[in-house]
């Protein structure tokens, strides 16, 4: 495509670059546009943790198919449930004697009856849960509670914190430095994960944002594969097959569908596990994928200054 001016590329802080092609202008305001939804997202994150922390705690973290999840309180003091017996892996059917929902597979009608009860129960207040162990049927009893301050921290806290800072300098790239293709990149990538960082608690307790965290994990691993190929040079293989540079983000993009596709439609109570397998394996596929490209990177850099930007990144990763 024709080149267009630099302008169409708002930045605060402009080097003197070559201007700008009508692609690169589109893929800006893409990105523009993607930065806007996450930051709508963290603030639905926020609203949903301040809704889950006022109200009282059923003691054990469950999944959307109110599966108890492996989740342990980290201030020292055994959360309720898990204290009067409840363990991993058990299904929560009843809350007081009452089924949470007619159809065992009706997991959307029991997270509603599940919340409609914490919304109108109170602190201290006594419960009794009936969960399936495999084909046992057990009920526990004990007092409803509220989250100690330290699991406040660890889980939700900490998390958001630096999930925030990676939405920030996702802004701060595209504001001073968007008219740059290799920033863009970059950009998406630190979004992508501080999405995968503050959405870590709402994977727990299933907010909207859930299925954001599974599509983000996915997407990270496609954009860190990415990066490598283009920072701090394009490697010499992208200038005759230029659809290296597409190909690991697509799959990205694919595999995050199947991913969030076990957490929206399970096919068994169970089902969670696998979105978790799925969008962590990716990451971790492209993290390990992202340190090769960056070792060749340094190994072949034609200059210091290349070298050094390289091995501040792998430091860092």
């Amino acid at each position: 495509m024709g080149a267009v001016s630099a302008q169409w590329v708002p930045t605060l802080s402009r080097s003197k670059s070559q201007p700008v092609s009508q692609a690169h202008r589109l893929a800006y305001w893409g990105s523009v546009a993607l930065t806007a939804g996450v930051v709508v997202a963290l603030v639905v994150s926020i609203v949903s943790a301040a809704v889950f922390f006022s109200r009282p705690y059923l003691g054990v973290m469950v999944t959307s198919t109110q599966v108890v999840t492996g989740g342990n309180s980290t201030s020292g003091v055994e959360w309720a449930g898990n204290a009067a017996g409840i363990r991993s892996r058990d299904r929560i059917i009843a809350i007081d004697g009452v089924p949470l929902a007619a159809d065992p597979n009706d997991y959307a009608g029991a997270r509603a009856s599940l919340d409609g009860y914490l919304a109108s129960a109170a602190p201290g207040q006594p419960v009794e849960v009936t969960v399936l162990r495999g084909a046992e049927m057990l009920t526990f009893s004990y007092n409803l509670s509220t989250v100690p301050t330290t699991d406040v921290l660890i889980f939700f806290l900490i998390p958001l914190v630096a999930g925030t800072g990676g939405v920030i300098a996702a802004i701060l790239l595209l504001l001073y430095r968007g008219d740059r293709p290799a920033v863009l990149t970059g950009a998406l990538l630190c979004l992508a994960t501080g999405v995968m960082v503050f959405g870590l608690f709402d994977i727990s307790i299933n907010s909207p944002v859930a299925p954001l965290w599974s599509m983000s994990a996915c997407f990270v691993a496609g954009l860190m594969i990415r990066f490598g190929l283009i920072f701090p040079n394009r490697m010499p293989a992208v200038y005759s097959a230029p659809w290296m540079l597409w190909l690991p983000v697509v799959a990205g993009f694919v595999i995050g569908l199947i991913s969030t596709r076990f957490l929206l439609f399970p096919d068994s109570p169970t089902s969670f596990s696998q979105t978790q397998l799925i969008s962590v394996g990716t990451a971790l596929v492209g993290a390990m994928s992202w340190a090769v490209l960056l070792y060749n990177q340094r190994r072949y850099a034609a200059t210091r200054i290349s070298r050094d930007q390289t091995g501040f990144l792998l430091v860092g990763l």
